[in-house]
């Protein structure tokens, strides 16, 4: 989950994903979509599911909105099975997903004690940042040059990524998110650990370190 206000590259960052085959990337969220996408989950096609604003999911009537955070919270966690139009009793395996999600501080603001109380929150890890230049952008439109802003190497995620953590550095990435210290958005840290510690084990925690101010309360400085 992605905190941040407008105009600081959240949707840009969310919607890079795409250079990823395995990934499913939106700018909006519906319902009548999500049946396609599960199966399409179910068959291995995406493995991750990104949603670059998350506040357009209110703009529609509250009932479609609980609905839509309902199925989300399914792919995020327990699996999606059943849509409310199909059979419970038929057989239909889970489809898990990674859920990346984009929203501003005010519709956090807004979402936050329901989320707490319905388990969609917990269900998430959360970072914030605003740029630490925030005429970086403009600057660089009125010089006509590009940030720098590089999408990410392409890999396809299937490479075995076996647990690969002592206890003293799964204590350090415990410390990193003292705020967060819920069952899954932790499972999800460690995972992704792992998969930096296999890529490059001297330079992960480094990396970890530099992201980790985005995990508290107060959210970090985004340099470009």
């Amino acid at each position: 989950m992605i905190i941040a206000p407008p105009g600081q590259l959240k949707t840009t960052t969310i919607l890079s994903l795409e250079s990823y085959s395995e990934v499913l990337a939106s700018s909006d969220i519906n319902i009548r979509s999500m049946k396609s996408v599960r199966d399409q989950v179910l068959g291995g096609q995406f493995k991750t599911l990104a949603f670059a604003e998350m506040e357009k999911l209110y703009a529609r009537n509250p009932a479609t909105a609980s609905n839509i955070e309902a199925h989300l919270k399914l792919f995020a966690e327990d699996g999606l099975r059943h849509f409310s139009h199909e059979d419970p009793s038929s057989a239909i395996m889970p489809a898990r997903a990674l859920i990346v999600v984009g929203l501003t501080p005010s519709t956090f603001g807004q979402q936050i004690t329901a989320w707490r109380e319905n388990g969609f929150l917990r269900r998430f890890l959360r970072i914030q940042w605003v740029l630490k230049d925030d005429k970086a952008l403009i600057e660089a439109v009125h010089q006509w040059k590009k940030l720098g802003f590089e999408i990410p190497t392409v890999y396809n995620g299937r490479m075995n990524v076996p647990y690969s953590l002592s206890i003293k550095e799964s204590t350090h990435i415990l410390s990193t998110i003292k705020h967060q210290q819920e069952v899954t958005p932790t499972q999800l840290l460690k995972k992704i650990c792992c998969v930096l510690k296999q890529r490059d084990s001297k330079s992960w925690q480094k990396i970890l370190d530099d992201v980790a101010p985005s995990f508290n309360q107060r959210g970090a400085l985004l340099e470009l």
